[in-house]
């Protein structure tokens, strides 16, 4: 599609110093001092099971869908005891790390994530590093975070926000939208892009495609600051193109609508829409995605048709029943 990945983005960071220029002196053996950056997945400890997530990123979905039947793995997937110390003793002997970006499930709610945090505040290590982190902002208290993020050079926080109202209800079920947006406002008093940074993450998917433009407007200025976007691009059941073409096309025209901004890369959504609209139908990628998505809404009493009714003329259109 044209679009950079993560990955993509970070290789082009000045912090990460991978694309700098000049010679670069590459060792055969690392030593715990030449390490500058470190990515850590902490576990699937989450309190939301959103409709595009796994088993394996999040411990409330793989409960639920071992509830459904549909899951026999591990429900709570964490490091053990032993790599735990591992672990944070690799962190204490990092002494010139710079970077540290933390995955989870959900980070904020992992014990791991304060042990690591309290360590390299401990070890003074803190003042030198950048923490990097996606939140999905369902914390009870985003305040309480501040004194230790306090400590650190500067921290880079991304929010998991797949749409607004009750778009973000039916996708990122059990969370609120009220309670996200009170802790989104509460955190924009602190943002200055300078120690603080704040961004948003959509998967853009076929179920909020539709919502995109108004989730943008919602979150476009944190703070007077223009809020930075990072449109992700769906795998799984719930493909981009699995939605009536004429959604795509007011999706597009309204992206059309926004400034083509480094914040708000409208290019890059722009690109992701093309692709889908593009793209034909598969029958029977339509009927999985309804089928899972029927078994979601029953167990999760939802409705996909309540949420976008423009999902019935696909329905129609391929004569699959409608609940």
């Amino acid at each position: 599609m044209g679009v950079m990945s993560f990955r993509e983005v970070a290789n082009r960071h000045k912090n990460y110093n991978i694309n700098t220029t000049g010679v670069r002196t590459f060792k055969k053996e690392l030593n715990f001092e030449d390490i500058e950056y470190i990515d850590l997945t902490l576990g699937n400890k989450c309190n939301l099971a959103c409709r595009m997530c796994t088993p394996t990123s999040s411990s409330l979905l793989a409960k639920q869908q071992k509830d459904m039947g549909i899951w026999q793995g591990d429900v709570d997937i964490d490091h053990s005891d032993t790599d735990k110390e591992k672990i944070l003793e690799l962190f204490r002997k990092a002494v010139n790390l710079k970077n540290i970006y933390m995955l989870g499930g959900e980070p904020l709610i992992n014990p791991m994530h304060f042990e690591i945090l309290d360590l390299l505040i401990e070890t003074g290590q803190s003042k030198n590093i950048e923490i990097f982190f996606n939140t999905n902002l369902q914390v009870n208290k985003i305040s309480s975070y501040y004194d230790r993020w306090e400590k650190f050079a500067r921290v880079r926080i991304q929010a998991s926000i797949d749409g607004s109202g009750d778009c973000y209800e039916y996708i990122r079920y059990p969370g609120k939208w009220d309670k996200l947006y009170k802790n989104y406002k509460e955190l924009s008093k602190i943002i200055d892009d300078k120690k603080f940074f704040f961004s948003v993450s959509p998967v853009l998917q076929n179920i909020n495609a539709h919502n995109m433009f108004d989730l943008v407007n919602e979150m476009r200025y944190t703070n007077g600051r223009e809020t930075g976007f990072f449109f992700i691009p769906i795998s799984g059941p719930n493909q981009l193109n699995l939605v009536p073409k004429r959604v795509l096309e007011r999706a597009m025209n309204n992206m059309y609508k926004l400034p083509n901004t480094q914040a708000i890369p409208r290019t890059d959504i722009l690109r992701q829409l093309s692709a889908a609209h593009k793209k034909e139908i598969n029958v029977d990628e339509l009927k999985h995605l309804f089928n899972i998505t029927k078994g979601y809404d029953k167990f999760r009493k939802q409705n996909l048709f309540e949420m976008a009714p423009h999902f019935e003329e696909l329905a129609d259109e391929y004569g699959i029943e409608k609940w």
